[in-house]
């Protein structure tokens, strides 16, 4: 053989030689996904079943029961206390509004006024007032 012929073969093998680094690179790197992939999905099955929900994820808890039985029975028999009337509930009281100085001048200068001053004042904003079933009231 010739020498060139022997620098061609030389080439080619050393391109050769590329392409399997590359490849086995390509292999460690896969691998490494690999058991990425394991570890994770093996952290996701050790956890309870209760924990996880649909792929894996917490579940959202929809009810407002505790889930310590003892903690459920007070709930309940707190909740059949409040339907009775015998206890009020925490959740359902009524905020109470800070009146502002503005709306507290303004509240005694309509209680100062007569049912005649009142309808005066109504007619001049635009004459229309709504009663409480949702129907607009004219005063003229």
């Amino acid at each position: 053989m010739n020498r060139v012929g022997l620098e061609t073969q030389l080439q080619s093998i050393r391109r050769v030689i590329k392409m399997l680094d590359a490849m086995a690179a390509s292999i460690e790197a896969s691998l490494r996904s690999y058991e990425t992939v394991e570890r994770v999905t093996g952290d996701l099955l050790a956890k309870p079943a209760t924990v996880r929900g649909r792929r894996g994820r917490p579940t959202k808890k929809s009810s407002g029961w505790p889930d310590d039985p003892a903690e459920r029975s007070a709930e309940m028999r707190r909740r059949q206390a409040v339907a009775r009337g015998e206890a009020t509930s925490a959740r359902k009281k009524p905020r109470k509004k800070k009146p502002t100085v503005k709306l507290a001048k303004s509240n005694e200068a309509w209680d100062a006024m007569s049912p005649q001053e009142q309808k005066k004042l109504i007619s001049k904003m635009g004459g229309r007032t709504k009663r409480a079933n949702g129907a607009m009231e004219e005063h003229v």
